[in-house]
């Protein structure tokens, strides 16, 4: 697998919508994925540039995916976009469709 495959569809100062492909990693896990959707985070913003609310090793991720599982997911590039995802997720103000 490598980071051309994961489109990004929209950035800006606050957030990153990626489509994230099937048998990508959101995170590290048990088996300790070489590559994670996280690694191409930090390739292309720069650990600074990511929210760490969810912790070192899940840098901007505010949701997951499995890793069989391809879709968007929208991740916060600071604390405060973070923070209202969570709020938006929590509050189901964000509609997830599964097909």
């Amino acid at each position: 697998m490598e980071y051309k495959n994961i489109e990004i569809l929209y950035e800006d100062k606050d957030i990153i919508i990626i489509n994230k492909p099937e048998f990508i990693s959101v995170h590290p896990g048990a088996g300790k994925e070489t590559f994670t959707l996280v690694d191409f985070l930090i390739k292309h913003c720069g650990k600074e540039n990511l929210s760490n609310l969810s912790g070192e090793e899940r840098l901007g991720i505010v949701h997951r995916l499995d890793k069989d599982t391809s879709g968007l997911m929208i991740v916060a590039k600071n604390n405060i976009a973070h923070e209202e995802l969570q709020n938006n997720f929590k509050n189901r103000t964000v509609k997830r469709l599964y097909i």
